[in-house]
């Protein structure tokens, strides 16, 4: 799903648009970092959501998509291991509840 998603994100150009970016998490959930704590500690790239969000809010208008664009780490789909497996970040927590949705693999 998270490959599909980017491929539709970069054919669209929403990726390459000036004033833009994007912070795409492996940590694949409907409510991802609605809590303050994920909000705060689930990392892409070593960064966190709500300081990538801080530094875009505050940059110029027309910056370069790049300085604004975390993606997802991904996982050899050959190791089998669920695909939020490839972020430490990812909160204990949320490995269970997604395990508990989605309990084949792939999902």
């Amino acid at each position: 799903m998270i490959r599909s998603f980017l491929a539709d994100l970069r054919a669209a150009g929403l990726l390459r648009r000036p004033g833009g970016g994007a912070f795409i998490s492996s940590c694949n959930e409907h409510v991802a970092s609605l809590s303050a704590a994920d909000y705060g500690s689930t990392l892409v790239g070593g960064t966190a959501m709500a300081s990538a969000i801080a530094r875009w809010w505050h940059a110029p208008a027309d910056a370069p998509p790049e300085q604004h664009t975390y993606l997802p780490c991904e996982l050899d789909p050959a190791s089998r291991a669920p695909h939020y497996e490839c972020n430490p970040t990812c909160s204990t927590k949320r490995r269970r509840r997604l395990r508990q949705e989605c309990p084949g693999w792939p999902c």
